[in-house]
């Protein structure tokens, strides 16, 4: 219950919960914390109860598309301001340009490639962009 963002994989929130389903699971660690948000890979995500798509770009390598979906999540939020259904998309182009280089680090990551990705694939705009 003190924790305001629970990021979770599909296979840990079912771990945890013991429950078949992302959506039971969901239910789940919705009793629990304020804000549990479920990555589903190439799948998508989970926010506030909602899927959201994954972005479809060429996949390079999977390493490190977690951690920059959470990055790009508390970003959008504590910097951007976002609602957490925009936080999401957000979140996910962060993820999605992950995947598109081999290894965790590389200049392809960067504010400018998530803003571009984001806006190309919402259609929302929002201030500096």
């Amino acid at each position: 219950p003190k924790i305001d963002y629970l990021f979770v994989n599909k296979n840990e929130a079912l771990s945890i919960t013991k429950t078949l389903s992302v959506k039971k699971a969901y239910a789940v660690l919705a009793t629990k914390t304020r804000m549990p948000i479920i990555k589903l890979g190439n799948e998508g995500v989970i926010v506030e109860g909602k899927a959201y798509p994954a972005y479809d770009v060429p996949v390079v390598d999977t390493t490190g598309a977690g951690d920059s979906f959470a990055a790009g999540f508390l970003f959008a939020v504590i910097h951007l301001k976002m609602p957490y259904s925009e936080a999401a998309c957000f979140a996910s182009a962060a993820a999605a340009i992950a995947c598109t280089y081999i290894g965790s680090n590389n200049e392809k990551m960067n504010i400018k490639a998530v803003k571009k990705l984001y806006i190309k694939e919402t259609g929302l705009t929002f201030g500096g962009a």
